[in-house]
Protein backbone atom coordinates (compact mmCIF):
# COMPACT_ATOMS: atom_id res chain seq x y z
CA UNK A 1 0.00 0.00 0.00
CA UNK A 2 1.45 3.30 -0.76
CA UNK A 3 1.68 6.57 1.43
CA UNK A 4 -1.10 9.10 0.60
CA UNK A 5 0.79 12.01 -0.85
CA UNK A 6 0.73 15.24 0.82
CA UNK A 7 2.24 18.33 0.81
CA UNK A 8 5.23 17.17 3.84
CA UNK A 9 8.54 19.59 4.70
CA UNK A 10 9.69 18.30 1.53
CA UNK A 11 8.03 20.04 -0.48
CA UNK A 12 8.50 23.09 1.33
CA UNK A 13 12.11 22.39 0.43
CA UNK A 14 11.58 21.95 -3.07
CA UNK A 15 9.58 25.26 -3.56
CA UNK A 16 12.54 27.12 -1.81
CA UNK A 17 14.60 25.34 -4.22
CA UNK A 18 12.24 26.13 -7.19
CA UNK A 19 11.79 30.27 -6.42
CA UNK A 20 15.35 30.54 -5.71
CA UNK A 21 16.93 28.44 -9.11
CA UNK A 22 14.19 30.16 -11.32
CA UNK A 23 14.71 33.74 -9.59
CA UNK A 24 18.26 33.37 -10.18
CA UNK A 25 18.01 31.97 -13.98
CA UNK A 26 15.92 34.52 -14.89
CA UNK A 27 18.19 37.34 -13.65
CA UNK A 28 21.65 35.86 -14.42
CA UNK A 29 20.88 34.95 -18.20
CA UNK A 30 20.99 32.14 -20.34
CA UNK A 31 25.26 32.14 -20.16
CA UNK A 32 24.91 31.92 -16.90
CA UNK A 33 21.93 29.28 -16.50
CA UNK A 34 23.84 27.28 -19.29
CA UNK A 35 26.83 26.53 -17.23
CA UNK A 36 24.62 25.52 -14.25
CA UNK A 37 22.86 23.29 -16.34
CA UNK A 38 25.91 21.66 -17.72
CA UNK A 39 27.31 21.54 -14.38
CA UNK A 40 24.37 19.69 -12.83
CA UNK A 41 24.14 17.28 -15.56
CA UNK A 42 27.67 16.36 -15.28
CA UNK A 43 27.64 16.68 -11.42
CA UNK A 44 24.51 14.19 -11.53
CA UNK A 45 25.84 12.19 -14.35
CA UNK A 46 29.84 11.29 -12.65
CA UNK A 47 27.64 10.98 -9.20
CA UNK A 48 25.87 7.96 -9.92
CA UNK A 49 28.54 6.43 -12.22
CA UNK A 50 31.17 6.49 -9.04
CA UNK A 51 29.15 7.09 -5.79
CA UNK A 52 29.44 3.42 -5.08
CA UNK A 53 32.95 3.10 -5.77
CA UNK A 54 33.81 6.34 -3.76
CA UNK A 55 31.31 5.31 -1.39
CA UNK A 56 33.05 1.49 -1.03
CA UNK A 57 36.60 3.39 -0.28
CA UNK A 58 34.83 6.01 2.74
CA UNK A 59 33.69 2.59 4.05
CA UNK A 60 37.27 0.66 3.62
CA UNK A 61 38.88 3.57 5.42
CA UNK A 62 36.01 5.19 7.25
CA UNK A 63 34.31 2.31 8.53
CA UNK A 64 32.19 4.17 11.39
CA UNK A 65 30.59 6.10 8.34
CA UNK A 66 28.50 2.64 7.73
CA UNK A 67 27.58 1.88 4.08
CA UNK A 68 24.55 4.47 3.51
CA UNK A 69 26.60 7.04 4.84
CA UNK A 70 29.27 6.79 2.75
CA UNK A 71 27.52 5.91 -0.26
CA UNK A 72 25.60 9.53 0.02
CA UNK A 73 28.92 11.29 1.33
CA UNK A 74 30.32 9.96 -2.34
CA UNK A 75 27.49 10.95 -4.15
CA UNK A 76 27.89 14.48 -2.48
CA UNK A 77 31.76 14.81 -3.01
CA UNK A 78 31.72 13.78 -6.08
CA UNK A 79 28.72 16.14 -7.27
CA UNK A 80 30.13 19.15 -5.59
CA UNK A 81 33.43 18.50 -7.60
CA UNK A 82 32.42 18.50 -10.56
CA UNK A 83 30.09 21.45 -10.18
CA UNK A 84 32.83 23.47 -8.84
CA UNK A 85 35.29 22.96 -11.67
CA UNK A 86 32.72 23.64 -13.87
CA UNK A 87 31.54 26.96 -12.09
CA UNK A 88 35.21 27.97 -12.00
CA UNK A 89 35.52 27.70 -16.07
CA UNK A 90 32.33 29.98 -16.36
CA UNK A 91 34.10 32.45 -13.72
CA UNK A 92 37.20 32.40 -16.00
CA UNK A 93 35.16 32.75 -19.46
CA UNK A 94 32.82 34.85 -18.08
CA UNK A 95 36.14 37.49 -17.07
CA UNK A 96 37.37 37.33 -20.34
CA UNK A 97 34.31 37.19 -22.58
CA UNK A 98 31.64 40.46 -22.09
CA UNK A 99 28.03 39.48 -21.53
CA UNK A 100 25.52 41.18 -23.21
CA UNK A 101 22.40 42.69 -21.48
CA UNK A 102 19.58 40.00 -20.97
CA UNK A 103 16.92 40.37 -23.82
CA UNK A 104 13.03 38.99 -23.02
CA UNK A 105 13.89 35.58 -25.11
CA UNK A 106 17.17 35.12 -23.12
CA UNK A 107 14.64 35.18 -20.12
CA UNK A 108 12.55 32.97 -21.59
CA UNK A 109 15.56 30.18 -22.33
CA UNK A 110 17.45 30.75 -19.22
CA UNK A 111 13.32 30.15 -17.38
CA UNK A 112 13.10 26.82 -19.42
CA UNK A 113 16.95 25.49 -18.20
CA UNK A 114 16.40 26.67 -14.84
CA UNK A 115 12.90 24.54 -15.04
CA UNK A 116 15.20 21.70 -15.62
CA UNK A 117 17.59 22.22 -13.54
CA UNK A 118 15.54 22.58 -10.35
CA UNK A 119 14.05 19.67 -11.57
CA UNK A 120 17.06 17.68 -11.64
CA UNK A 121 18.28 19.11 -8.50
CA UNK A 122 15.08 17.76 -6.52
CA UNK A 123 15.28 14.61 -8.06
CA UNK A 124 19.46 14.44 -6.87
CA UNK A 125 17.85 15.62 -3.16
CA UNK A 126 15.54 12.68 -3.05
CA UNK A 127 17.91 10.62 -4.27
CA UNK A 128 20.54 11.50 -1.64
CA UNK A 129 17.43 10.83 1.34
CA UNK A 130 16.91 7.60 -0.35
CA UNK A 131 20.77 6.71 0.13
CA UNK A 132 20.25 6.97 3.39
CA UNK A 133 17.30 4.66 4.06
CA UNK A 134 16.49 5.93 7.32
CA UNK A 135 12.81 4.83 8.02
CA UNK A 136 11.42 8.83 8.77
CA UNK A 137 13.36 10.04 5.38
CA UNK A 138 11.91 7.09 3.61
CA UNK A 139 8.49 7.49 4.72
CA UNK A 140 8.38 11.55 4.32
CA UNK A 141 9.83 11.80 0.88
CA UNK A 142 7.31 8.64 -0.28
CA UNK A 143 4.52 10.44 0.71
CA UNK A 144 5.84 13.82 -0.51
CA UNK A 145 4.69 15.72 -4.20
CA UNK A 146 8.13 15.86 -4.85
CA UNK A 147 8.82 12.58 -4.47
CA UNK A 148 5.65 11.51 -6.54
CA UNK A 149 6.15 13.67 -9.41
CA UNK A 150 10.25 14.15 -9.80
CA UNK A 151 11.87 11.07 -8.28
CA UNK A 152 12.91 9.56 -11.80
CA UNK A 153 14.32 12.76 -13.37
CA UNK A 154 17.65 12.79 -12.10
CA UNK A 155 17.78 8.67 -12.54
CA UNK A 156 16.40 8.15 -15.96
CA UNK A 157 18.29 11.31 -17.21
CA UNK A 158 21.74 9.55 -15.95
CA UNK A 159 20.80 6.23 -17.25
CA UNK A 160 19.97 8.41 -20.90
CA UNK A 161 23.39 9.74 -20.33
CA UNK A 162 24.85 6.68 -19.85
CA UNK A 163 23.96 5.01 -22.52
CA UNK A 164 24.29 7.54 -25.17
CA UNK A 165 27.48 7.36 -23.60
CA UNK A 166 27.74 3.84 -24.13
CA UNK A 167 27.14 3.86 -27.64
CA UNK A 168 29.95 6.06 -28.24
CA UNK A 169 32.40 4.22 -25.75
CA UNK A 170 30.86 0.55 -25.01
CA UNK A 171 34.04 0.29 -22.39
CA UNK A 172 31.56 2.66 -20.14
CA UNK A 173 29.94 0.35 -17.28
CA UNK A 174 26.21 1.73 -16.11
CA UNK A 175 26.46 1.58 -12.56
CA UNK A 176 22.87 0.94 -11.84
CA UNK A 177 23.15 -0.86 -8.37
CA UNK A 178 20.88 1.23 -6.44
CA UNK A 179 18.90 3.14 -9.50
CA UNK A 180 16.69 0.03 -9.96
CA UNK A 181 15.78 -0.11 -6.45
CA UNK A 182 14.68 3.65 -6.52
CA UNK A 183 12.91 3.69 -9.68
Amino acid sequence: MSPQLKFNWLDLVSLLIIIRVIYIAVSKGFVVEFFKIIATLAGAFFSFQFYTGLGNFFLKYLPFLGEDVASLLGFVLIFSIIWLLIKYLRTILTFLFKVEPHTVIERWFSLFLGILRTSLLISLMLFGIYLLNTEYLNRSSESSLSFHFLRKFAPKTYLFMANSLNKVFPAIEIDSQNLDNFL
